[in-house]
C-alpha cells in the first residue's frame, strides 16, 4: 500500500516475531487483549505490530540488495495516518502476520475447456 509516497510492505519473519512477542512479555494473548482494549491502546499496539513487520520487510530487502535504501513504516509515521487509511493498512500487515495470501476471482477464457488434466 502507498503511504506518504513510497508502497510499505510487510514480511512475518523471525525479526518480525521476536520484536512483537517482545512486546507481549511472549504471550501472544496479551496483544489480542490490547487489541480488544481502549482505543488508544489498540492503536498504539497496531501501530507498533505494523512496525516490526515492516522493518522486518525492509531489512529483507536490503539483504537482497545492498543498494537499497531502507524506510520502514514507523510507529509514529502509522499514527499521523486517517482512521481509514490507518485501517486499511493494519489489515494487510495482520494479513502478512497470518500469512494470507489475498485471492482473485478469475474465469476461464471463453473456448478453453476445464479437463482437471495438465
Amino acid at each position: 500500500m502507498k503511504i506518504h509516497g513510497r508502497e510499505v510492505t510487510f514480511l512475518h519473519s523471525v525479526e518480525a516475531d521476536c520484536e512483537i512477542y517482545a512486546m507481549t512479555e511472549g504471550k501472544i494473548e496479551v496483544l489480542e487483549k490490547k487489541w480488544a482494549g481502549d482505543y488508544i491502546t489498540s492503536q498504539r499496539t497496531s501501530a507498533e505490530f505494523m512496525a516490526a513487520l515492516s522493518r522486518a520487510s525492509e531489512n529483507a530487502k536490503k539483504f537482497e540488495d545492498p543498494d537499497y535504501e531502507k524506510r520502514p513504516l514507523t510507529k509514529e509515521e502509522a499514527m499521523t495516518l486517517d482512521a481509514d487509511t490507518f485501517g486499511e493498512l493494519f489489515n494487510e500487515a495482520f494479513a502478512a502476520w497470518t500469512r494470507e495470501k489475498p485471492t482473485i476471482e478469475t474465469t476461464p477464457k471463453k473456448g478453453v475447456k476445464k479437463t482437471g488434466k495438465r
